[in-house]
């Protein structure tokens, strides 16, 4: 037998006593809810219902930015690069949806989601967002 054939936990000798503690899943590895995603697509949906009556130069990114950012945030793995720089699209370009977008994207539900207990949060979201040490 080779030890790197072994997988797991093992135990040799008599009278061994063996305790193993597994922790519940932090909200990042649970996900979003079938309800937190619907409530999600709604808000996403309202944001784009809004981009209508703007210059036509400025909606189909903004409409490709959105359904980006949906994707990653109701996704099982959020990236935070993707939110930040959507984020930052949006305050440069259309900044009167820019606090709608950062008031969606700071619900507690997506905070969760996408940071959850993680050290390696992106700095930039967890300052944006307000996930960093602060709200720990």
């Amino acid at each position: 037998m080779r030890t790197r054939d072994v997988g797991g936990q093992i135990v040799a000798g008599d009278g061994n006593t063996v305790v193993q503690g597994v922790q519940p899943p932090s909200a990042r590895e649970r996900g979003l809810s079938r309800a937190q995603r619907s409530v999600l697509r709604a808000e996403f949906a309202g944001l784009r219902a809004r981009l209508t009556d703007l210059p036509g130069e400025v909606v189909r990114p903004a409409v490709d930015l959105l359904q980006e950012l949906e994707d990653t945030v109701a996704g099982p793995r959020p990236e935070p690069e993707v939110m930040a720089a959507a984020y930052d699209w949006f305050r440069d370009h259309l900044p009167e949806l820019a606090d709608a977008l950062g008031e969606l994207l700071a619900q507690p539900a997506v905070r969760a989601h996408v940071c959850g207990n993680s050290e390696t949060s992106a700095a930039a979201l967890a300052r944006r967002l307000g996930c960093g040490e602060a709200e720990r």
